[in-house]
């Protein structure tokens, strides 16, 4: 791999102009300063938001725009700008999020040491709506150095998946292997079950003292996502990182806690899901399922 720089910063965005003003403005304030931002938009309809794009590319050489004509899709376009990635490190951050500190990037590579896969940040929360700012939310739960089954067994319990918002060493972990965890075709946790992938294979460190600051709020992509759709896809993630476990604990013993955990997950899930659709769709639901497969189902989860 070609290294232009050491630093690549992954920004997918599609329109949000007056919060990716914010997100870039964090960038280039970095103390740190031997990166390239990697822009892909995602077929932006606000004119406004393509010109602030052109003077950023005409203003910086470290920032490279791509403009796609059509909506390629949040994955497709989060992969393509993986693919540009230049530097021997790899980021992301989205366009309505935000670093917190200016030493961000700086504190992040020293903590690397050529053989860890992963440096993640703390996490804030932004809530607009209600004007509340959480700071630093994840300090207690992961230790600065976590065993791989320590991360695995925080990560399902705490449910953040905070190491994709890390810095990556991609002579560590392969390009190839990143962009797979974006590979699924859906949404909906689904980038959980690849996160968890290289939790699991790689050295991973935590570094409480900066923060990804994420911006909560209603309009957010993840809430605006068509309900079943995104019911159906954090399921099968939840059954397919429940299944990698349980074929990782085989292996090795150090993941049955994991395993365990995440099936008691599972059932939690089930339970209130079904409970839900139960109340909202009553006898239509158990009518259409003639094969007695939801019946079934209500039975093994304690439905009547």
């Amino acid at each position: 791999m070609n290294k232009d720089c050491t630093i690549s910063i992954n920004l997918p965005t599609r329109n949000r102009l007056d919060t990716i003003k914010l997100t870039v403005e964090k960038i280039k304030n970095q103390t740190f300063q031997d990166w390239e931002l990697i822009i892909s938009d995602n077929a932006s309809d606000d004119v406004h938001k393509l010109e602030y794009l052109d003077q950023l590319a005409a203003g910086d050489p470290r920032i490279k725009v791509f403009k796609h004509p059509e909506n390629l899709g949040i994955l497709a376009n989060w992969m393509f700008a993986i693919e540009q990635c230049n530097g021997r490190y790899y980021v992301a951050v989205a366009d309505d999020d935000y670093w917190q500190e200016d030493k961000f990037l700086e504190a992040l590579l020293a903590m690397h040491d050529g053989g860890t896969g992963v440096v993640f940040p703390n996490l804030s929360k932004n809530l607009p709506e209600s004007g509340q700012f959480l700071d630093k939310v994840v300090t207690h739960l992961y230790p600065k150095e976590p065993s791989k089954y320590e991360l695995c067994e925080t990560l399902i319990n705490d449910r953040k998946c905070v190491v994709m918002l890390g810095l990556f060493d991609l002579n560590v972990i392969p390009k190839s292997e990143l962009l797979s965890v974006y590979d699924h075709g859906r949404c909906g946790h689904c980038e959980n079950v690849g996160m968890l992938r290289l939790a699991r294979k790689y050295k991973a460190k935590f570094c409480p003292d900066v923060s990804y600051v994420h911006t909560d709020y209603s309009k957010n992509y993840s809430r605006g996502c068509d309900r079943e759709f995104a019911v159906r896809d954090t399921a099968i993630a939840i059954f397919q990182i429940l299944d990698e476990f349980r074929l990782a604990s085989k292996g090795d013993p150090g993941f049955n806690k994991a395993f365990l955990d995440q099936w008691k997950f599972a059932i939690h899930y089930c339970k209130s899901i079904a409970s839900t659709f139960a109340m909202e769709n009553g006898s239509v639901v158990i009518k259409e399922q003639k094969n007695g497969v939801w019946k079934r189902f209500r039975k093994a989860v304690g439905l009547k």
